[in-house]
């Protein structure tokens, strides 16, 4: 018998939280982008992790499909909205999941606009949250002039994710 032996490594892979910022009609109009962020949620509700949407207050409504594919309900501790009164809504984002229970060691963040309020929210909540893994997932972002612009989002916890994963696991 080996002296050696394997040992069991239970190894705890936290779930990513998504954060959806500002999908709301007074922000975007972009089709594309709103497939894509709609695809991100129903992906997190599928794996069943939690879908935190933000709007910004008095900005108008966030997309009905968006909410749908949420799958949002009264008193969910998985999935539910909070409001923000300015750019940055990390301090909202994080005392709702912090009262739920939700832990925020991995987030995933998309939505409008990339060089305002994505910018804003993601900065703060890196630097409150400086253990845990903060990804931006920039094909599911857009900015409201120009092209996304990722050069702010410097952060030794913060990833910007340029490209959309493939969906297919062809060879």
């Amino acid at each position: 018998m080996s002296k050696y032996r394997n040992k069991l490594v239970s190894v705890s892979i936290a779930s990513p939280v998504l954060v959806v910022i500002d999908m709301q009609k007074n922000f975007t109009t972009d089709a594309g982008l709103i497939q894509v962020v709609e695809r991100e949620i129903t992906l997190a509700v599928e794996a069943q992790t939690p879908v935190v949407i933000v709007d910004y207050k008095f900005c108008g409504d966030v997309y009905e499909s968006l909410l749908d594919a949420a799958q949002l309900e009264v008193g969910s501790d998985l999935r539910f909205a909070v409001s923000k009164k300015d750019d940055n809504g990390a301090a909202e984002i994080l005392g709702s999941c912090r009262r739920r229970g939700i832990s925020l060691d991995y987030v995933r963040i998309c939505g409008v606009n990339t060089n305002a309020c994505v910018l804003d929210t993601t900065m703060a909540l890196a630097r409150q949250l400086t253990r845990s893994r903060v990804e931006v997932l920039g094909y599911a972002c857009r900015n409201a002039f120009g092209p996304n612009d990722y050069r702010d989002f410097v952060g030794r916890n913060i990833a910007v994710l340029r490209v959309e994963p493939s969906l297919s696991m062809a060879a």
